[in-house]
Formats: structure tokens, C-alpha cells, sequence
């Protein structure tokens, strides 16, 4: 069985009504997708 990862991004720069920034950007998501492809995905 192949193992499988979803990881789900909205375009969404702020934490609702708050004006709380959610500091997830693609620099940010793009290291951790190549970790999980090299060390859960072999």
C-alpha cells in the first residue's frame, strides 16, 4: 500500500477578524513537503 500525505493551504493571510498574521507561506511549507519526500515517502 502506498503511503499517502495531504497537506491543505488556503490563501488566506490572516487568523479570521483577529489581524493576526498566519505566518505560513510557501517558503515556509516547501521544506517540510521535501522532508516528507525523502524521509516517509522512500
Amino acid at each position: 500500500m502506498s503511503k499517502r500525505i495531504l497537506v491543505v493551504l488556503t490563501s488566506h493571510d490572516q487568523l479570521g477578524d483577529t489581524g493576526n498574521k498566519t505566518g505560513f507561506g510557501s517558503k515556509s511549507w516547501q521544506p517540510l513537503i521535501m522532508s516528507l519526500k525523502t524521509r516517509v515517502l522512500k
